[in-house]
């Protein structure tokens, strides 16, 4: 059809006017999976002269990824559907409702 032909003609267009352009080419590049992410981050950012800098950045926020958060000790919904499992999250949901509406002073008895 007419659109599909034109589009492909466009991107046909594109592909020569970028032929040798370094950054076309590491698009692709990990588009198709040539290149590892660490690979492409590390490319990009040297583009923009700043490749230290993220580099550090995402090496403290891989850090801040595989560290192990402190359970929350507060009572929440989660502790209640680990306590029941076979409950509905909407029965749940409710119970939690009704329980934090009774001790705030505002709900139903």
């Amino acid at each position: 059809n007419l659109l599909e032909s034109n589009q492909i003609d466009l991107e046909e267009q594109k592909r020569n006017l970028f032929k040798k352009d370094r950054v076309e080419m590491l698009f692709r590049s990990f588009r198709n999976k040539v290149i590892k992410y660490e690979e492409y981050i590390a490319l990009i950012s040297e583009q923009f002269n700043k490749k230290d800098e993220v580099l550090e950045r995402l090496a403290s926020l891989k850090e801040c990824a595989n560290s192990k958060h402190a359970p929350n000790p507060k009572f929440n919904f989660q502790i209640l559907c680990s306590w029941c499992p076979a409950m509905e999250q909407k029965n749940v949901g409710r119970i939690l409702a009704k329980i934090k509406s009774t001790h705030s002073g505002i709900g139903k008895d």
